[in-house]
């Protein structure tokens, strides 16, 4: 199977172009004729990791599909004829061609998950085990409802992580570019007159605040080499660590300070969120352990849900079996234990994911007014520790010349 860049004309006359895989020139004809899509040329383009990696519909466009498919099966519309109705709405290039490919298979007798699995990339095994699920029980509507609000809040939950980490990033820029100003510019302009009015030996501060100075204007790139240096060895260990270091690299995050204990939090929320969602749709525990493991993102608790999921087909249970680990916190295994006597999992999974999402909203509101003071004293220290370093020497020559 070739992946072919295409140019293709819609009803309506507009022109849309992408990529997607198909047999040959037939078939990729035939699966934009589905999208509603008039091939106008066609050509095929090599695989390359760039390529695999990007093209992916998001997760609005995942959204929009589960929505779309819990409300249409609801009123009692097929979904064949729903997905028919929502290739029309979809702007997505290649998102669309692969609804159109996935209508063109359960026309031909295959299943919805089934369809679905052909596409690994943007439909996960959680996802199509969710879709199977669904569709053993008749309970489809539910289980794409199900799958929306997931999506959402997983989505929510990015953002909040991203808006924990903007505000310092943000001002560390602003720090960091003011001191550079300083040093390049500003410093190296006073040098002269500072020496000249010393008249004499300078104050240790002085000396280092002009040997730095010094140092950045004559090596300035050593600004650029170094972080660029750092980056490629971080993307080099990343790539070709081995999976244990991995894993230890992603238990340390989890004890950072400031951020750590919030990285714990989500990564714990959405493996309770995604484990009780696959209990709720009557699939096996351990075959929702070995499907929500991954979900949590972190691969510390991913390696402890494993081990765990062994124990539990030796005997124990399951809040016996992650309190074995001594990685989940006592508020996850008394919930599990609750829900263990009472039969109902996943409500008690649902209140540790409702949990700990309040708690992340509250850990980052405290970082975040952590952060502020923190930066402003930063900032003030280093602005003050030039301003004494510069007018120290020009003090005392003025003190001198008052004596």
């Amino acid at each position: 199977m070739a992946i072919y860049r295409y140019r293709a004309v819609t009803d309506s006359g507009q022109v849309r172009s992408g990529q997607t895989d198909a047999l040959n020139l037939p078939d990729l004809e035939a699966r934009l004729a589905l999208a509603q899509l008039d091939l106008i040329e066609a050509q095929v383009r090599p695989v390359s990791v760039r390529a695999s990696w990007g093209g992916g519909p998001t997760t609005k466009d995942l959204i929009t599909f589960c929505l779309h498919l819990s409300q249409v099966t609801r009123a009692g519309i097929s979904l064949l004829d729903g997905l028919k109705d929502l290739i029309d709405d979809v702007e997505h290039p290649r998102f669309r061609v692969i609804l159109g490919a996935v209508v063109s298979a359960i026309q031909s007798g295959t299943g919805l998950a089934d369809a679905l699995a052909a596409y690994p990339k943007v439909f996960d095994r959680t996802f199509i085990a969710l879709v199977r699920a669904g569709e053993q029980s008749g309970n489809i509507s539910e289980t794409f409802h199900r799958l929306a609000e997931s999506l959402k809040w997983r989505d929510e939950l990015r953002s909040s992580f991203k808006k924990l980490l903007i505000y310092p990033a943000f001002g560390l820029t602003v720090i960091t570019a003011v001191f550079l100003f300083l040093m390049i510019y500003l410093v190296p302009q006073l040098s002269g007159f500072i020496r000249s009015m010393s008249g004499g030996k300078l104050p240790v501060p002085t000396q280092v605040l002009l040997g730095i100075s010094h140092f950045l204007v004559s090596h300035w790139w050593v600004l650029l080499a170094v972080p660029a240096a750092i980056g490629m060895a971080l993307v080099l260990v990343l790539r070709f660590a081995s999976e244990d270091l991995r894993t230890d690299l992603d238990g340390l995050k989890m004890r950072l300070p400031l951020i750590g204990a919030t990285l714990q939090k989500i990564a714990l929320a959405r493996f309770a969120s995604t484990l009780g969602m696959l209990y709720a749709s009557s699939i096996p525990v351990l075959t929702a352990l070995e499907l929500s493991a991954g979900a949590a993102g972190n691969r510390m608790i991913t390696r402890a849900v494993i081990e765990s999921q062994a124990r539990i087909a030796d005997g124990l249970t399951i809040a016996e079996s992650f309190e074995t680990a001594h990685l989940f916190p006592k508020l996850v295994i008394r919930m599990l234990r609750i829900g263990e006597s009472t039969g109902e999992i996943d409500k008690s999974l649902a209140n540790v994911s409702y949990f700990y999402d309040r708690e992340i909203a509250d850990s980052i509101k405290t970082v975040q007014a952590l952060v502020e003071p923190v930066l402003t004293v930063f900032m003030g220290l280093i602005l003050g520790w030039l301003i004494l370093s510069m007018l120290g020497p020009l003090y005392d020559t003025i003190s001198k010349l008052k004596i």
